[in-house]
């Protein structure tokens, strides 16, 4: 919840809130955009700081709540920035936009340390913000908030 910088566990069969399972990573802190990957079995959450995202953090789920698994900060993003997160379930890689720089994030996460690992950037159009990806060809799309005159509002970028 961008308004109270909450991150809440819901019932998946009810949608109700689980009592006590809400956490906030740190004072002031703004989630941006989340993913939860069955593959890796994490919650990938995009955190920022007022309005500006700067850092990806993992949880783990228990029966007991979000457990956090590992962070890695990223260069700091522009203002209300930081939507675009996916775990391609193929390659394993978590994608994440990146406004400022134009461009994706492409990283590992090892489940046994909890470590994040920067494999590469991709360049992309104008102020990349959402993301999706197909699993089978490894194409991510990325919708841009801003037309680019060769590609509209959508790119795509292979994952590999």
């Amino acid at each position: 919840n961008r308004d109270t910088g909450a991150i809440t566990t819901l019932d998946g069969a009810t949608g109700n809130v689980f009592g006590g399972q809400t956490t906030s990573p740190f004072d002031g802190a703004i989630p941006y955009a989340i993913h939860y990957s069955p593959t890796l079995d994490r919650l990938f959450v995009i955190i920022g700081e007022g309005d500006i995202p700067y850092r990806v953090i993992a949880y783990r789920p228990t029966l007991n709540g979000l457990v956090p698994a590992g962070t890695i900060d990223m260069p700091q993003d522009k203002p209300d920035a930081g939507g675009g997160i996916v775990v391609n379930p193929t390659t394993k890689h978590i994608l994440v936009t990146h406004s400022k720089l134009n461009q994706v994030r492409i990283y590992a996460y090892d489940t046994n340390t909890n470590k994040f690992t920067l494999l590469r950037t991709r360049p992309t159009g104008p102020d990349p913000f959402m993301l999706d990806v197909n699993p089978v060809t490894n194409l991510v799309y990325v919708g841009l908030r801003q037309p680019n005159v060769n590609l509209g509002y959508l790119q795509r970028i292979l994952d590999n």
